[in-house]
């Protein structure tokens, strides 16, 4: 029905020349027709009944000439047609032979009709080739369609049109031909004949049907139109001349005839708009303009048509039931064979369809498994770097944005290391891509191993690669990039005659360091790049004091080289470091307390930087303690007392050499004395020490009595500060003491300050 609303016009039908020789065919037929209606008049014929035999002959003729013009053309050059099978080019010679064979019949019956000066006996030879012309027209109609298709659609055609078909020759033969054929006075051999012409109508029908139904191609709709009209009308004359032959009145010049000259019209338009298809090399084109609503269409057409084929056969039913009888025998059977046909055809259809619809579930849910795989190995492509398999950039900021969400929700910690393969250009322009790759895939193999299950490891682009540790602090981050940098250092190469390669990496801790990702990610950046600024191989953390002027920008007041006193200032560090590691790992948590104070006290961030670089290296003077006085805590005598403050003072001897360290030296020898005048070396009172000296000797005893280092047991933030309010005014400084108690209190996570 959808494609009955389209435009009919069509550039391949020849519509002039149609309408010229329809309206010719058509005059002279009726002219002749008209004159000579008689049977006797073939005893004494006029020139009007010789006008109509050559008209009855000729129109045949002239038709299949019409219907075969162009067509050996196309047979020597068939039109290309992209996975068509070609078979269209035959359907005009078909109709063309057609023609020429109704043509013969009509010669053979008016030839009989002239030399017995009688309407020859039906039926007759002429009939029996008249079945010849239903063959070449049934092939040429089922050779239209190049469009190939499976077999369960063209099953389910067949179905549909049988049906259809069923109900109409059941009705057809209903209300028509069974009456005619019952009440008729013909022969048997002649009601045979007669009848099967109309099935054989009915026949040409169902192919057309079956061809309109399978074909996907607008160009055909014009020539399916042509075809089904003109089977309609050839049924029409073929039921008029079946009342004729049982009536006894049969003539073959009858006034039925005068449709025959419409049905050779649509004839040649049919053949013509094929050969004009053919010529133009028109491809098959299945209709795609519109799918969704030919689809809808479709299916309100399948669901309808049982339901109107069950009221036709139900008001049949019920007609027969009104009338309480028979008009003819065999009417009730007509009736119940057709409807039984029909209905063991939807039963057909409906197992046909219940299967179809189960190999397209089938098909679609193989299709929905296929798309799945696919949509994982995009998603996979979209978020994993292709040389190592490793999460990439974009993955990477999706999962720390989900860690520090968490870490914020649940008042935790998360780290970042930042880390990069040292002179790794170099080793890829010497050694090659393929080596560089190499060394990339070995270097992440070996920090998916070394870092926690938790931990997610990613490539960030390049040679660098970051590590995302959840619920992680500043202290534990360092010693997993520490382990990364060591097992690195020992294990990373290319190839056997490439010596091993290092690794420079930065850590950085939220909230410690950033409370966004993106402050995270570039504190952690720079913290590497100021590990390779101090010559690779090595890890840094972003709140380190020697790390701090490159966030800050801020230069050490009097130094003119900020790279010179970071440099000084880690050698002192190593030192430190080299003497005990625990030493060093204190410094730095020291530095980075003192620094915090430093700035809850009001101090500017270069004041604060001093401060913390004096905490970094407060310890200095220990690298040349004794271990009798460097791990016994407890002070008892005045011999240790002297001893350990004059340790301190050989720390701060080794920094006053360095002018831009002179500051930095004050507070190394001053954070031993205490505001009561006890402390060491000098005794000093109140405001006559350094406020930075002050500082960092609440820092440094604040973490002693956090950590496990000396003889004393560890203890909690709450008792280390209370501990240390005790000594308010005596050996600390009370508005420090306030300060410490304001940092812990606005931040209780870092109750202990997390500082590799």
């Amino acid at each position: 029905m959808k494609n009955l609303k389209r435009p009919f016009f069509s550039p391949y039908v020849p519509w002039r020349f149609l309408g010229i020789f329809f309206l010719i065919d058509l005059v002279i037929a009726f002219m002749t027709i008209t004159r000579s209606t008689s049977p006797i008049a073939f005893a004494h014929p006029e020139p009007g009944l010789y006008i109509a035999m050559g008209m009855s002959i000729a129109g045949p003729l002239v038709s299949g000439v019409l219907c075969m013009q162009g067509s050996f053309g196309n047979l020597r050059h068939p039109a290309s047609s992209e996975g068509g099978r070609q078979t269209r080019r035959f359907s005009p010679l078909l109709w063309g032979l057609s023609g020429f064979a109704y043509a013969t019949g009509q010669s053979i019956w008016i030839s009989q009709s002239l030399i017995t000066k009688q309407v020859p006996t039906y039926p007759g030879i002429a009939h029996f080739i008249g079945f010849i012309p239903y063959i070449c027209l049934i092939a040429a109609i089922l050779l239209l369609p190049e469009r190939s298709i499976s077999l369960l659609p063209r099953l389910r055609i067949l179905l549909d049109s049988l049906m259809i078909m069923a109900a109409v020759t059941t009705l057809c033969y209903y209300f028509v031909l069974a009456p005619l054929l019952a009440q008729g006075h013909g022969t048997q051999l002649a009601k045979l004949i007669g009848g099967l012409y109309p099935v054989l109508d009915l026949l040409a029908m169902l192919c057309v049907l079956m061809v309109a139904l399978r074909s996907g191609e607008r160009v055909l709709y014009p020539v399916l139109i042509f075809l089904g009209l003109a089977t309609m009308i050839q049924f029409v004359v073929n039921t008029l001349h079946l009342y004729e032959v049982l009536y006894n009145n049969y003539n073959e010049f009858s006034v039925a005839s005068i449709a025959m000259v419409a049905y050779g019209t649509l004839l040649i338009g049919a053949a013509q708009t094929v050969s004009a298809i053919l010529r133009k090399g028109e491809r098959v084109e299945p209709v795609e303009a519109e799918q969704d609503d030919v689809a809808c269409t479709d299916a309100l057409w399948k669901i309808v048509c049982p339901v109107v084929l069950v009221l036709i056969f139900g008001l049949l039913v019920f007609m027969i039931w009104l009338d309480g009888g028979q008009t003819f025998p065999g009417q009730i059977s007509i009736v119940y064979i057709g409807g039984a046909v029909v209905l063991i055809l939807m039963v057909l259809r409906l197992v046909l369809t219940t299967y179809q619809i189960g190999l397209l579930q089938k098909n679609l849910q193989a299709k929905n498994s296929s798309l799945d795989v696919l949509n994982m190995q995009l998603e996979k492509q979209a978020t994993t770097d292709p040389l190592t398999d490793l999460p990439n950039h974009r993955a990477l900021v999706e999962k720390l944005d989900e860690a520090l969400g968490q870490a914020r929700q649940n008042l935790g910690s998360c780290s970042v290391i930042f880390m990069d393969l040292d002179h790794f250009k170099a080793t890829n322009d010497y050694y090659g891509h393929l080596v560089g790759d190499a060394v990339l895939n070995s270097f992440a193999r070996i920090v998916t191993s070394t870092v926690r299950a938790c931990d997610l490891v990613g490539r960030w682009g390049g040679e660098e690669f970051v590590a995302i540790l959840p619920d992680t602090g500043s202290a534990e981050a360092f010693q997993i990039a520490e382990q990364i940098r060591v097992v690195v250092n020992q294990r990373v190469s290319g190839c056997a005659s490439m010596p091993g390669l290092t690794c420079s990496s930065g850590v950085a801790t939220y909230p410690q360091d950033a409370s966004t990702r993106e402050n995270l990610l570039r504190h952690a950046d720079r913290a590497m790049y100021v590990a390779k600024r101090r010559g690779r191989n090595q890890t840094c953390i972003a709140h380190e004091p020697l790390v701090l002027p490159n966030k800050t920008s801020v230069r050490v007041p009097g130094c003119r080289e900020e790279a010179r006193v970071s440099g000084i200032a880690e050698a002192m560090l190593a030192l430190v470091e080299a003497r005990d590691p625990s030493l060093s790992r204190h410094a730095r948590r020291v530095a980075a307390l003192a620094l915090k104070l430093a700035r809850e006290l009001g101090l500017s961030e270069a004041e604060g930087h001093i401060i913390s670089l004096g905490g970094l290296l407060h310890d200095l003077g220990n690298i040349a303690m004794p271990d009798e006085f460097l791990y016994k805590h407890v002070c008892t005598d005045e011999e240790v007392f002297e001893q350990r403050a004059r340790y301190q003072v050989i720390g701060a001897e080794l920094l006053a050499p360095v002018r831009a360290l002179k500051m930095i030296a004050a507070i190394v020898r001053e954070h031993c004395e205490c505001v009561d005048g006890s402390g060491y070396p000098n005794r000093l009172k109140g405001e006559e020490i350094l406020l930075g000296a002050r500082i960092v000797a609440v820092a440094s005893a604040y973490d002693t009595a956090l950590g496990e280092r000396f003889t004393r047991p560890a203890r909690a933030s709450a008792a280390a500060l209370k501990e240390l309010r005790r000594a308010s005014g005596s050996r600390f400084d009370p508005r420090v003491i306030g300060a410490l108690t304001r940092v812990l209190a606005g931040s209780p996570r870092l109750a202990r300050v997390d500082v590799a």
